[in-house]
């Protein structure tokens, strides 16, 4: 039978498994909190099985870990080496309300020790209480087939995959749109994409290796990107560590893994993710990507300069009308819109770079997102007529680049 993970254990000579003797576990108060709250972000508000509302607290390897899951994804965070070893493998319940009662004690340290009851005892300089827990046996795990393909991604592309994954879809109906999807290109090159069928952002990305993505590529589900989001390190340039892996063979019922899904895991320094990914065809977006080299019109604006007009605009902009109108000619671009008031239209005139005539609509809300996305302080629309979709550009050549679908007026 497989031991609880991180249980501590002696073996005696006849091979018979007991547990090791109990003592208490001290902890950094401050690693201990962000390791509670750090794993609470997979779980879910809702829950009908007790034990995904608890906070895995064990001693794996010498070494004190951290675990929360929702079933779809894992969260592993490393607190650092064991002071001595221990059998502290728990689920500590209400957890959030553990890390609200360790923010109002005072002092560095806390001791967990294991009480009758299966209750664990915390105490530190001027706190003592009892935290409920629940068997470490019972805690699911996502289990994971071989790897098939890892890489190193940059903190620069991180940040590239976190601005492309803002047009992820959220419609339940085609599930294969609510995720990041991450398909081989060319040679090393590999291509970010997120759509929700209204705009498309994209981005190409050299990552060199000794492994290729197959075919087909991976979907990083919704959950899990908004999760990379969180455990970045802004201050750090350090790789984050992603790896792709085939659906795990297994019938032990505590391994969620086994439904024949392929998974992932990021490893954001002392911070784990496991997931699972969408088993789905992601579109073939080469075929919605308008070519450059056939668009008639085009402007290059300030971005900053376009953002003021359009969220002016937008502010009086409805669901029902939330088109923004771009007109282009004689070396001009207005941007203007009709509020849902009656007898309001206003319009803008901003200095940009033209080609062409050319008067067509988009929606206020994606204009603004796209910008917000893009991270340039200039902007290349490429147009072609009132029906096709827009090209968006940085000028630079680097970074993302956007689809959107333009409205009627």
């Amino acid at each position: 039978m497989d031991m609880p993970m991180g249980a501590a254990i002696d073996v005696a000579a006849d091979d018979e498994v007991r547990p090791a003797k109990v003592r208490s576990q001290v902890f950094q108060r401050a690693d201990l909190i962000r390791a509670i709250l750090g794993a609470c972000t997979v779980i879910e508000r809702r829950n009908t099985i007790p034990v995904l509302e608890t906070v895995l607290i064990t001693i794996q390897d010498d070494r004190i870990v951290a675990r929360a899951t929702n079933l779809d994804q894992e969260v592993t965070l490393d607190l650092g080496e064991a002071p001595q070893r221990g059998a502290i493998s728990h689920c500590l319940m209400s957890p959030h309300a553990v890390a609200g009662l360790l923010k109002g004690m005072t002092g560095d340290h806390v001791s967990l020790l294991p009480t009758d009851g299966g209750k664990i005892a915390m105490s530190g300089q001027d706190f003592t209480a009892k935290i409920s827990t629940l068997p470490a046996i019972d805690f699911p795990r996502i289990s994971q087939g071989p790897e098939g393909w890892a890489t190193d991604i940059p903190a620069s592309v991180l940040d590239l995959m976190i601005r492309v994954s803002g047009a992820m879809s959220r419609e339940e109906t085609r599930y294969y749109l609510n995720g990041l999807h991450i398909g081989h290109l060319r040679d090393w090159t590999y291509r970010i994409s997120a759509t929700d069928g209204h705009r498309l952002y994209f981005a190409d990305v050299e990552w060199p290796g000794e492994q290729k993505l197959p075919n087909g590529g991976i979907i990083i589900p919704r959950h899990a990107v908004e999760k990379m989001a969180r455990y970045r390190d802004r201050k750090s340039d350090q790789p984050v560590r992603l790896s792709a892996h085939a659906a795990a063979a297994t019938n032990n019922f505590i391994d969620w893994a086994g439904s024949g899904a392929p998974s992932a895991k990021l490893q954001f320094g002392a911070t784990v993710l496991k997931t699972k990914l969408i088993d789905g065809t992601f579109p073939d977006i080469s075929r919605v990507i308008p070519d450059a080299g056939g668009s008639t019109c085009s402007f290059r604006a300030a971005t900053a300069d376009l953002r003021r007009a359009i969220r002016a605009l937008a502010f009086g902009a409805t669901e029902k009308s939330p088109a923004i109108r771009l007109s282009l000619g004689d070396g001009k671009l207005r941007i203007g819109a009709k509020f849902a008031i009656d007898g309001v239209d206003a319009e803008y005139s901003i200095e940009a770079k033209t080609t062409g005539h050319l008067e067509m609509g988009f929606n206020g809300h994606y204009l603004l997102a796209v910008l917000d996305a893009m991270h340039t302080d200039e902007v290349v629309f490429l147009l072609r007529d009132q029906s096709a979709p827009a090209l968006i550009v940085d000028p630079t050549g680097e970074g993302m680049r956007a689809v959107l679908m333009p409205m009627r007026l």
